[in-house]
């Protein structure tokens, strides 16, 4: 191991048994061996997979900057080194560990290529993988990037990158997915886990959905979905539909963003220059109240909840408000649904979200 490498793994070493609340931390580096014995600072294990064997609930993963996964180019896995890609995905996580890289995403790949699988399959209770500035970098998967199911799994600061389904799958119970990146996959994010938190996330140019949503009771806080294919925000609920606060879509070649269920809380939404409708949705007792809704092709707000809503706060594209003629964005009513538009905003506000560049 050349002396940077230790040096850092050192570092990071004595910092894991500080922190007694995650326990002892297991070592993955490009320049380790896996082993029966592999995770210390002078004897890292190579696989992630491996580091996972040798960890235990509330134990702590460290991974070096490097390729892990697929390593010789041959699109099978099997080779020294690399991840088991066994039942269920090639990496699984089946304990409560918290695994992160060292050095950040961009200089942590997880190569999937050859794979049918899930890439990165998370299962055990109050899991962690990622986190600020310690994230990774998942491509190549044929299926999706990275998998979520259990209770109360935290997926932080990855980013998924061209693969070829969903790049983050979001299911079970009390999830924290927060500051990740979806790029250039089918779909962004697929949520159907219930009483969670979804922030700061951005789904951008997949080629379908940037968020779809069937969970329940779950808040969505400052994501964005910017030039998708299709719908940057698709949410299909059977009962509490959550909480949608400081959202934005952009350019997406469908709609913005469309809420079917009861139960929103509507805040602070952005949406402009879609191809189809701003911010739709068909919950009466909603009252969308914030935000802009301008520039979109369809509506810039269509109702259709059967029943009359009020709004407040919204800047339409123009001072005088929602109407026909450009640059405001239109009210569309559908059936039996009327909206009052009449505390409109005169002037837009800035998004609530973070941009990358």
């Amino acid at each position: 191991m050349n002396p940077l490498s230790r040096c850092a793994l050192l570092v990071v070493l004595c910092a894991g048994f500080a922190a007694h609340a995650f326990g002892a931390t297991v070592l993955v580096a490009n320049d380790g061996l896996d082993s029966d014995t592999c995770g210390t600072a002078k004897d890292p294990c190579r696989s992630i997979g491996k580091a996972i064997t040798r960890a235990n609930d509330g134990d702590s993963i460290v991974v070096g900057p490097g390729r892990y996964g697929e390593l010789n180019n041959d699109g099978a896995f099997g080779g020294a080194g690399e991840e088991p890609n066994a039942a269920g995905g090639m990496i699984v996580v089946d304990k409560g560990v918290k695994i992160q890289s060292l050095l950040g995403a961009t200089l942590t790949v997880i190569d999937a290529r050859g794979l049918v699988d899930t890439a990165v399959s998370i299962t055990g209770s109050g899991a962690s993988f990622g986190g600020p500035k310690r994230g990774f970098t998942v491509t190549g998967a044929t299926g999706t990037a990275i998998s979520a199911n259990g209770a109360g799994i935290t997926v932080s600061s990855n980013l998924a990158l061209t693969n070829n389904a969903t790049g983050y799958v979001i299911a079970g119970s009390g999830a924290t997915v927060f500051g990740n990146i979806a790029l250039g996959n089918e779909i962004g994010f697929n949520v159907s886990a219930t009483d969670s938190v979804v922030r700061g996330n951005i789904a951008w140019v997949n080629s379908l959905v940037g968020f779809s949503v069937s969970g329940t009771g779950d808040v969505f806080d400052r994501n964005l979905a910017t030039g998708n294919g299709n719908s940057g925000f698709n949410f299909s609920v059977a009962g509490d539909g959550g909480q949608f606060l400081g959202n934005a879509a952009i350019a997406n070649g469908s709609n913005g963003v469309a809420l079917t269920g009861d139960g929103f809380t509507i805040r602070d939404t952005t949406a402009i220059g879609n191809d189809d409708n701003g911010l739709g949705f068909s919950d009466p007792n909603a009252a969308p109240s914030g935000g802009n809704l301008f520039g979109n092709l369809g509506c810039g707000l269509r109702n259709a909840s059967n029943g009359a809503v009020t709004t407040s706060k919204i800047y339409f594209g123009s001072p005088t408000g929602p109407g026909t003629d450009d640059p405001a964005d239109r009210v569309c009513d559908i059936g039996a649904s009327t909206t009052n538009t009449d505390k409109f905003a005169i002037k837009g506000v800035k998004p609530k979200v973070k941009t990358l560049f």
